[in-house]
């Protein structure tokens, strides 16, 4: 079960910089150029469209569910939040959402789940090279041959013997 936790982490972590990296792109690139994408689809009297648009940093995704010439008549939700905004559009037989998010704090959602395994690694790995059981993890400072926590025999790098030190202070 363990495997499988690690797993998914590591599949969630790589997905979360990928994701990280391609809105990073296209926050960039929205400075120079906008991109807009619109698909629709109708199923009974209904219209069913979807609307995405990037423009100077900022990202806008619409869905709107409605008669093709249904009036709107107002908007029933609005809020909005420094870099979020969502608002909901009501017509008769339908509505429509809208949501807009800045892109940079996508890019910053996206690298949270990455940076804070790098930054845990970096934690658990440091200042742990030869003093700790490989096993159990246990702090071996004090017996350096053997682990008092399981028994594990440490296989540590041989230091130098100070040769010399006690001779030389007594000329």
């Amino acid at each position: 079960m363990r495997r499988l936790l690690r797993i998914l982490l590591n599949a969630a972590t790589v997905l979360s910089l990928v994701l990280c990296l391609a809105v990073g792109c296209l926050w960039v690139s929205t400075f120079e150029k906008r991109f807009d994408w619109d698909w629709s689809y109708q199923r009974g009297p209904l219209v069913h469209e979807r609307h995405f648009c990037a423009n100077r940093g900022n990202l806008l995704l619409v869905f709107r569910n409605a008669h093709a010439q249904a009036p709107c008549t107002g908007c029933s939700l609005q809020w909005h939040w420094r870099v979020l905004a969502v608002q909901r559009y009501d017509y008769p037989p339908g509505h429509q959402w809208s949501v807009y998010v800045h892109a940079g704090a996508l890019v910053i959602a996206f690298a949270a789940l990455p940076a804070g395994r790098a930054l845990a690694k970096t934690r658990r790995d440091r200042g742990t090279h030869g003093t700790h059981c490989a096993a159990c993890g246990y702090d071996c400072r004090a017996t350096p041959e053997r682990c008092p926590e399981c028994g594990t025999v440490l296989v540590t790098a041989a230091t130098p013997a100070r040769e010399g030190k006690g001779e030389t202070e007594g000329v």
